[in-house]
């Protein structure tokens, strides 16, 4: 089976040295491509920031987005706001690296383009808020009302006499 190509693709072979800019679109294919499970959709834009030397490349990643993912509280979804600013480094070498504790990408010289989905998705993981919930307002109620009834009856249970004295070791 073929794979497809990604559309977050930067030639830089015919640029001259110099600033270029690059903009792309994030959208539901972005989720698909990537098979982003915790990701519902996406809508947004990416600008890429491109300055070219005769030795090495340097991409700034300016990402203003609004992901679709599922509240963590009642499981309906969530609109998330992404904003997101990042650097990578491209120098030429004799073989492909990605040193995955810096931003730094070796390609060989004779590349002519750099892919750039995926330092795209990793860019977008980091931005999502780690705890996704609504305002206590806006989430489901009666899924809501079932959590506070199963909390309740945990609270209600006794513990077992043989375990409370355990629990007197922590006074």
């Amino acid at each position: 089976m073929r794979k497809l190509k990604s559309k977050y693709i930067i030639p830089f072979s015919g640029l001259s040295v110099g600033l270029h800019n690059f903009d792309f679109e994030l959208n539901k294919t972005f989720i698909e491509f990537n098979n982003i499970e915790d990701i519902l959709d996406i809508s947004g834009k990416i600008d890429v920031e491109l300055e070219k030397t005769s030795t090495f490349l340097k991409l700034n990643f300016t990402i203003n987005a609004k992901a679709e993912v599922t509240c963590d509280r009642c499981t309906e979804p969530l609109w998330s706001n992404i904003e997101a600013k990042d650097l990578m480094i491209v120098k030429f070498g004799s073989e492909i690296t990605e040193d995955e504790d810096s931003d730094m990408v070796i390609l060989p010289h004779n590349a002519n383009e750099i892919d750039v989905n995926h330092f795209i998705y990793e860019l977008i993981s980091l931005s999502l808020p780690s705890k996704r919930v609504h305002k206590e307002s806006d989430c489901n109620s009666e899924v809501l009302e079932k959590l506070n009834t199963l909390t309740k009856r945990n609270e209600e249970k006794t513990i077992d006499p043989r375990w409370s004295a355990l629990k007197n070791l922590e006074n």
